[in-house]
């Protein structure tokens, strides 16, 4: 189990201007996409989750004379195939990330990589992060953009 020190009176505990400034500057740009995408395509994102969730619409009608509410499902198997090929891509090899020392620490002082890796797989094991890389690349294939949220503690 990794010790709990890590991190503890780092100099990155509170963001700097800079930092505010960065993530700032991410919000406005991925609120303005939102608002575009929202006003430019949301229909086609709503018709793309009916086709793959097999729910039946009267928009997505192509002709008048259409009577039938089947929805194939070819769609939705061809979305889970690719989505469990690249899932199997990111994690099929068990760890999907790793650290190597480059023994270049600064100002002499040796930060244990080992730990450090160990952290981390805890840290994404407790907040679910392979369920998160999940959903994300679902939705990317069902839209074709995957986007999530990194929030801070």
């Amino acid at each position: 189990m990794a010790s709990d020190d890590i991190g503890k009176d780092s100099p990155f505990e509170e963001p700097t201007e800079s930092e505010k400034d960065l993530t700032s500057w991410i919000i406005d740009h991925t609120e303005r996409w939102r608002d575009h995408r929202d006003a430019n395509y949301i229909d086609l994102w709503e018709e793309y989750e009916r086709i793959f969730r097999g729910q039946w619409a009267a928009e997505d009608k192509q002709r008048e004379s259409e009577r039938s509410r089947i929805i194939s499902p070819a769609s939705q198997q061809a979305v889970e195939t690719r989505h469990a090929e690249i899932m199997e891509a990111i994690f099929g090899q068990g760890e999907f990330f790793d650290i190597q020392d480059d023994v270049m620490d600064v100002n002499g002082n040796p930060f244990d990589v080992e730990q450090i890796k160990v952290q981390l797989h805890e840290d994404f094991k407790r907040d679910k992060i392979k369920k998160s890389i999940d959903q994300i690349e679902l939705m990317a294939e069902i839209y074709g953009t995957g986007i999530g949220w990194v929030l801070g503690t």
